[in-house]
C-alpha cells in the first residue's frame, strides 16, 4: 500500500584462503579457513508505516531487523562470535519544514562482541542500547 512498505536482502559469503605466506599459531596454515572479520551470512528486514496524524502532521514508524551470522575473528578461525540478532527502530512526526524522531538501536540490548585481536587478545564489546531524539529544520 502507499503507506505500508518492506524491505529486505540476505547476503552470503562462502570465503576461504586460498594462499597465505603467514603461518598462524602454533604453525598451524590458514589456508582452507575462512576469511576472518567477516561474517558468514547477513539477514536484513523491515517494514515502515507512514500515516496522516493532521492535515499538517505525518508520521512513520520504521523497523529494521539485521542477522549477522557466525563470524571467525582471525585467520586460524579458533576464535569466532556466534550469529547475533539486532532490532533498531524509529518513529518521527513531520510537519511543513520540521522532522522530530525518536530512535532506539539494539532494542533488545544484545551484549555481544564487536572485535577481537588475536594479537594482544583484546576484544571491544559492541554497543549497547541507544537511544536519542532528533530535531530537524530544512532551509
Amino acid at each position: 500500500t502507499e503507506q505500508f512498505s518492506i524491505f529486505g536482502g540476505i547476503g552470503v559469503l562462502d570465503s576461504e584462503i586460498k594462499q597465505s605466506s603467514w603461518i598462524g599459531t602454533g604453525g598451524l596454515s590458514v589456508v582452507g579457513n575462512k576469511l576472518p572479520l567477516n561474517p558468514e551470512s547477513t539477514v536484513n528486514f523491515g517494514a515502515t508505516y507512514d500515516y496522516v496524524v493532521s492535515d499538517r502532521i505525518d508520521g512513520y514508524v520504521r523497523f529494521d531487523y539485521n542477522r549477522l551470522g557466525e563470524t571467525p575473528f582471525e585467520a586460524e578461525n579458533f576464535i569466532k562470535r556466534d550469529a547475533i540478532d539486532l532490532i533498531n527502530l524509529r518513529a518521527g512526526l513531520t510537519m511543513d519544514d520540521w522532522q522530530v524522531t525518536a530512535w532506539a538501536k539494539n532494542l533488545t540490548d544484545k551484549d555481544y562482541t564487536a572485535e577481537f585481536t588475536n594479537l594482544n587478545g583484546i576484544s571491544w564489546p559492541a554497543k549497547p542500547l541507544q537511544y536519542g531524539l532528533e530535531l530537524r529544520k530544512s532551509f
